[in-house]
């Protein structure tokens, strides 16, 4: 087949993404997309990379695994794993960090939200962005934490001890 007749490698992508979500809830592991993230993504993450391998061989070659570990800052000792995003490395790289929240809060964010997922031609998948992001803080499993931690950012909290 020759490339004129290849599919782009963004659908394959999609394709594959949506023919293991469907596997995966169809299995009873999930209900929808979301839940993958909860615990599922590195196993998600290598179905998909399979998949691809499976029907597309040559284009399974161009995709890179995402790790959020690539991102964290070495903290501590080794007897403590702590998980704290290098949020200077991520401003150099002009990751979309919201400016309500301030370095420390988003290295804890972020560091915390371990996650797995896809990464090809500069553009990142998971379950929940079958159609890629620009920047893995884009796709809903961050974007979203990010988002309610800068609503929370401005709430009291529930557990706060009055003076």
């Amino acid at each position: 087949m020759d490339s004129a007749q290849s599919p782009a490698p963004a659908d394959v992508i999609a394709g594959a993404i949506r023919y293991q979500l469907d596997a995966f809830i169809a299995e009873g592991d999930v209900t929808c997309a979301d839940e993958v993230g909860d615990g599922l993504c590195e196993e998600f993450a290598y179905a998909v990379l399979d998949r691809i391998h499976e029907t597309h061989p040559e284009m399974s070659k161009l995709i890179a695994i995402g790790e959020t570990d690539a991102w964290w800052l070495p903290v501590g000792d080794s007897s403590c794993e702590v998980f704290y995003a290098d949020i200077p490395r991520l401003r150099a790289e002009n990751a979309p960090l919201p400016c309500e929240l301030d370095d420390e809060r988003l290295a804890h964010i972020i560091g915390s939200a371990t996650h797995t997922w896809l990464i090809h031609d500069g553009r990142h998948y998971d379950a929940t962005a079958p159609e890629g992001a620009d920047h893995f803080l884009l796709m809903p499993f961050f974007a979203n934490q990010l988002a309610k931690a800068v609503q929370l950012r401005g709430e009291p909290q529930a557990h706060a001890k009055a003076d």
